[in-house]
């Protein structure tokens, strides 16, 4: 596979503004998707919509699931690398819904590493 670089925009707590390992490179890509709205960064239309769903009270959260599922699988480079699993939850807190994602990412050394998303807030 072709090597990546990408400039660090969430500033978490890895102290280089570069990336380059493929993990934090897809980790990157998923929190594009997931905290950027469509059309936020110029030139990018590729993210999920999830703030629809917040006042939504027909959608499922297989729904949610598979739209994160469905991104991933479509606009992020390094899925084929990884394996992974998405999981969603619509939480309660101070009478305000929030969308809770978890990402499982596997690594071939068989390490397993989470990242997590709350949205509404």
């Amino acid at each position: 596979m072709e090597d990546f670089l990408d400039i660090n925009i969430f500033g978490d707590s890895n102290d280089s503004p570069l990336l380059t390992q493929q993990l934090e490179l897809f980790f990157q890509e998923i929190a594009l998707g997931i905290k950027v709205a469509p059309g936020e960064i110029w030139g990018c239309y590729a993210a999920i919509d999830l703030q629809k769903y917040l006042f939504n009270q027909y959608i499922t959260i297989n729904t949610i699931k598979n739209e994160v599922q469905l991104f991933i699988s479509k606009n992020c480079s390094h899925a084929s690398i990884f394996q992974y699993e998405t999981n969603a939850q619509i939480l309660t807190v101070n009478d305000s819904e929030l969308i809770y994602i978890e990402v499982k990412v596997y690594t071939e050394d068989g390490n397993e590493f989470l990242q997590k998303f709350v949205l509404g807030q």
